[in-house]
């Protein structure tokens, strides 16, 4: 077996390629003989920074291998998250980086907020939530930590963090190739390779081409939108100068280019039709048919870069510990975004959004961990780990609205007269001025540094052999410095008249510049935990974390241009067992969460404003399983989460559209978008033997997602049913796992869903839509040297 180069911390092991998940099917081929004991493999884990059985941490974890992903071809965070307890992300589409757990979340539509997830691949700390939408790659495994995380990952993780690491160099020389395919074009090739040179060095390369032609059909432009077509690489140098030092550098890379604007109009009154169809007789309403009509030619192009270098020491015995290792981990990332979207995603040329994006990150995390035989000479052992953290972003936005050329003809639409309320009766003059302007655009000018700095330490106290006792605390200064403006313009004929896109859109010049706020945030942790054996554990944990507030990249007016931190406040009781000869794991947990100054995005009618509700509740349950049945080919994993998150006090949230222009109502009691009650997997895996070298593995996913609202007025159209899906797979491979092939179909009985459902500013009471994939059947064969 191949194994990644690790040293011995702690007495174990550290992870390698060999862990499997308690919550997913591995890819093992290999079918058990007849009368074998089977026994779940051990998962090890670094959720608390250190490498610990999955059985040990006093949170609630799902860990997912890269065969896993592999084997239900998995290619985004997106399409694993759908079959995780209480995790959801807004689409199952290919660039969707709006992601939710326990019904918390962000909408990165506002480019000013930051994800209320954490990213953390490889150790490193990524900022923006556009990361979340790269595709995972030569994955060792994917760890989802649920709750707030502000202990040991810092700020802007209240709601919980992903968690990836990708394989690292091994002993013995490793090759693989796999090449996929799949309905509406998708295609994907995944290639690695790495060795050893000499017994101080190593290195690994690793790529992945990953595209698809899309499933929504524009009508008006004779295209598919939605087709990214994706690249990265990555390569890992391992230096080994010393038995006790070991240097990792990692550079990597990516870019993402696709037809974008994935929405489709749903409910246009007849009115609405009408006029849209001077510009496309075939444009309709349907949001179920993967097909739209937009004229304007949308892009989105992404590129990032990262290297990181990791540099780790085990002194061994030092400083009177029985134990002392140093981590040191120093990135610098940089991503760019350019998005050109209809933003009325009509054949009409109404509108066009614009939006380039410029981030630049640099982290370091200095930190130390080890054991001891007991806290000041009392109780059986002591581990821990702390150190500080530095990061800094330079972050830029440069974008805004301009006026398409069918906006003149616009202003005379029912809809605009809708839109205009009192004012509709200025209409005539609004359409006699539209005629004597050109080029009007409301641009949006936004910068941003962060700098942060935190101290963050953990212990883990054995009381006794089977009470643990595990404090922590971070201390995190933040400050942030910003310029936000916005300007409108036009060419006129008549100097000084104002120009008629503003009025339309409710926009004004403004500039809120040298703006600066800082925030010392203490994110303190407590965990206690009985174990009576090593097969079975109860805990109780207590935990907060925060994310930090901001200024408004994305107003309109000047107003509320400004928002406040976010903070969380989290108790979970929870335990972990394995019976039955280690033959069934079973793992659950209670959990309670409060929200206070939630931050969130409500439409106003017009456009989205920036606003934080006062307060919110998460309460629920989650429990995920893995089970070797008597009979032996036969294995049963699965996951359930239940899930009640609700606005305990939201006065004056947005209303539907439907209560009127700018009516509000009070969502106290009312739930939260994002937030279905139920969620369940259930997955058979069949492993059958044929004859000595080679096996069959067939795997039924059963997913089911309970009702979730998509937009945050809580809009009874909005309101996506619950739904179940089923997965199917069959592969087929050598013993020893040199080759595979595998032939699957995702949605297997066709089930028609959305994913989001959000109003359509320039068409009011309809909506935009976007559908979830349909059936897709796909294959692919991998080789392993």
């Amino acid at each position: 077996m191949k194994t990644t180069i690790k040293k011995r911390r702690h007495g174990r092991s550290a992870p390698d390629s060999s862990c499997r998940s308690l919550t997913l099917a591995g890819v093992l081929l290999a079918a058990p003989a007849l009368g074998d004991i089977r026994v779940l493999e051990e998962v090890i884990v670094t959720a608390q920074k250190t490498a610990q059985s999955l059985q040990d941490v006093p949170i609630s974890v799902s860990a997912v291998t890269g065969d896993t992903l592999r084997q239900a071809n998995i290619s985004t965070l997106a399409e694993l998250a759908v079959q995780l307890p209480n995790v959801n992300f807004a689409s199952e589409g290919q660039q969707n980086n709006q992601v939710y757990i326990r019904g918390f979340g962000t909408n990165p539509f506002n480019p000013s907020f930051e994800s209320s997830v954490g990213l953390v691949r490889d150790e490193v700390f990524y900022g923006r939530s556009a990361y979340f939408s790269e595709v995972p790659f030569d994955i060792e495994r994917i760890e989802v930590l649920r709750g707030p995380q502000g202990t040991l990952f810092g700020k802007n993780t209240v709601a919980g963090v992903f968690n990836l690491t990708s394989r690292g160099v091994t002993e013995e020389p490793q090759l693989y190739l796999e090449m996929g395919s799949s309905e509406h074009g998708g295609r994907k090739a995944e290639l690695a390779t790495g060795a050893m040179l000499g017994d101080s060095a190593g290195v690994r390369l690793a790529a992945v081409h990953n595209s698809t032609d899309g499933e929504l059909y524009n009508t008006a432009l004779d295209r598919n939108e939605e087709n990214p077509d994706y690249n990265a690489q990555r390569v890992k140098f391992l230096w080994l100068p010393h038995d006790a030092v070991e240097v990792e550098l990692l550079a990597q890379r990516s870019d993402t280019e696709m037809n974008h604007w994935p929405q489709q109009l749903w409910q246009l009154d007849d009115d609405s039709r009408n006029y849209l169809e001077q510009f496309d007789a075939q444009v309709e309403d349907d949001p179920y048919n993967g097909t739209s009509s937009m004229n304007t030619p949308g892009f989105l192009q992404r590129d990032t870069s990262t290297i990181a270098l990791k540099t780790e020491v085990d002194f061994g015995a030092a400083l009177g510990l029985e134990q002392l290792d140093m981590t040191v981990v120093a990135a610098r990332s940089e991503l760019t975004l350019d998005v050109v979207a209809d933003l009325d995603a009509s054949p009409a040329d109404i509108a066009t959004m614009f939006a380039f994006d410029e981030h630049l990150q640099h982290t370091l995390e200095w930190r130390f961990s080890g054991s001891n035989d007991g806290l000041f000479g009392l109780g059986s052992s002591l581990d821990f780990v702390g150190g500080l953290f530095y990061y800094s972003a330079d972050y830029g936005f440069d974008g805004g609205f301009k006026q398409g050329e069918d906006t003149t003809d616009y202003v005379l639409t029912e809809d605009a007269a809708e839109l205009a309320g009192d004012f509709a009766v200025a209409i005539p003059a609004l359409y006699a001025l539209t005629l004597t302007q050109d080029n009007q655009r409301f641009d949006l000018d936004f910068t941003r540094d962060t700098r942060s700095l935190g101290l963050f330490g953990q212990f883990t106290w054995f009381v006794t052999d089977t009470f643990l006792v595990t404090p922590g605390l971070r201390v995190n200064r933040e400050t942030k410095r910003a310029d936000v403006r916005g300007t409108l313009g036009c060419d006129r004929a008549i100097p000084e008249s104002p120009c008629t896109f503003g009025l339309v859109l409710g926009a004004q010049t403004y500039a809120l510049t040298d703006q600066e706020r800082s925030v010392t945030d203490i994110s303190p942790k407590l965990s206690l935990m009985y174990a009576p054996s090593d097969e079975l554990n109860v805990y109780l944990t207590a935990s907060q974390g925060f994310k930090s507030g901001g200024y408004n990249a994305l107003s309109f007016t000047g107003e509320q241009l400004t928002f406040d931190d976010e903070l969380a406040r989290s108790v979970e009781i929870g335990s972990k067992g394995r019976f039955f000869d280690r033959s069934l794991s079973v793992n659950l947990a209670l959990f309670h969460t409060e929200f206070d100054d939630l931050q969130v995005l409500a439409y106003n009618g017009v456009f989205f404003d920036v606003r934080n509700a006062a307060t919110a509740t998460s309460r629920g349950l989650e429990v995920d399983w893995q089970w070797l049945t008597p009979w032996q080919p036969l294995s049963i994993n699965g996951a359930l989460g239940i899930l009640d998150s609700t606005y305990d006090s939201y006065p004056g949230a947005p209303a539907p559209y439907a209560a009127g222009r700018d009516s509000e109502q009070d969502l106290a009691g009312g739930e939260v978008a994002y937030s279905p009650e139920h969620s369940l997997t259930v997955s058979p895996m069949l492993q059958i033997p044929l004859g000595n070298r080679h096996g069959l593995q067939a795997v039924l996913d059963v997913v089911h997602t309970g009702d979730k609202y998509t937009d945050t007025d809580l809009d009874p159209n909005s309101l996506v049913k619950a739904n179940t899906k089923l997965n199917l797979r069959v592969s087929i491979g050598h013993i020893s796992q040199l080759w595979s092939f595998t032939v699957g179909i995702k949605n297997l009985t066709d089930e028609k869903t959305l994913n989001i459902v959000t109003d359509a500013p320039f068409f009011p009471g309809s909506y935009y839509a976007h559908q979830s994939p349909g059936r897709a059947v796909y294959s692919a064969v991998r080789l392993d040297w």
